[in-house]
This record gives structure tokens, C-alpha cells and sequence, in this order.
């Protein structure tokens, strides 16, 4: 199972991306499959409380309408690590679109206990703005950042 971890795109004051972040989905579209290969599965986070997000359906809802690839909607890191354990051991590609605060949790919770924040430096305690090109790639138990990538 190979993992593509990203953070939603550039927000808005509300729930939405902004203009900056439909820009970055945009350049996801060919990013992604060019740099790691079209995805079998494209998950983002469900828009539940407490923040109703759309961010992370907005971001990757083009990847998936071009390559013909449904979104699959999960609200809970819980249901997400339950989904994910069921594919271990094959070769499919997940790209996965959730809340950034959330993703050292995702990483721990798939056994990766070495990731103590979301950021290039995983020492750091990012903020809001310095991690939009930031994907994470998990391949054979092996992270590795992709730092400014669009």
C-alpha cells in the first residue's frame, strides 16, 4: 500500500478553499499522477463537526473527476486507519485529503511514531500557512516529504 497524504488547499475566513487553493487542486490533477501514478483510491475528510470543512473534498475533487476515480468521504481517523488496514499488503495508491492537525495522528495511528507534527520539519508545530506544498509519501514503511511541490 503506498499513501499520498496531503493537507486541503489555502482557505478562505470560512470552510471553502480560496483562490490560491483551487489553483493548487488544479495543479494536483497532473501532479500527483505524474510524481507517484494514478491513484486507486482518493479519501478525503467528511465535512463534520467541529469545523465542517469542505476543504479536503474541494482539493481533490478534480483529481478524482479526471481520473475517473470516485471520493470516498470518511468522517473519523478511526474509520480511515479500519479502511486502510484492509489494503496493507497490496500495491494500491491512496491519496488522502484531510485536516493538517490531524495527519501526525493518521501517521501514528498507522504505526509511525516518529512523526510528531505536520511540516517539512517534523520538529516544528507548523502554521497555518507554511505547509500547503507539502505532500507525505508512505511506500514500504518508508516516509518521505515532498516539500514545495506546486
Amino acid at each position: 500500500m503506498r499513501l499520498i497524504i496531503l493537507r486541503h488547499g489555502e482557505k478562505d475566513k470560512g470552510y471553502y478553499l480560496n483562490d490560491i487553493g483551487y489553483k493548487r487542486s488544479e495543479k494536483l490533477v497532473d501532479y500527483i499522477p505524474a510524481k507517484f501514478g494514478i491513484p486507486d483510491f482518493i479519501i478525503a475528510k467528511s465535512p463534520v463537526f467541529p469545523n465542517y470543512s469542505f476543504r479536503p473534498i474541494q482539493t481533490i475533487y478534480q483529481l478524482g473527476y479526471k481520473h475517473n476515480r470516485p471520493i470516498l468521504i470518511i468522517n473519523t481517523i478511526d474509520e480511515l486507519v479500519k479502511y486502510l488496514e484492509k489494503y496493507n499488503y497490496t500495491d494500491y495508491i491512496f491519496v488522502i485529503c484531510w485536516e493538517h492537525t490531524e495527519i501526525p495522528l493518521i501517521l501514528r495511528r498507522l504505526g509511525y511514531n516518529m512523526i510528531v507534527s505536520w511540516s517539512s520539519n517534523p520538529y516544528k508545530y507548523p502554521d497555518d500557512d507554511d505547509d500547503y506544498n507539502t505532500i507525505i509519501e508512505v511506500n514500504n514503511r518508508i516516509i518521505i516529504h515532498h516539500d514545495n511541490i506546486i
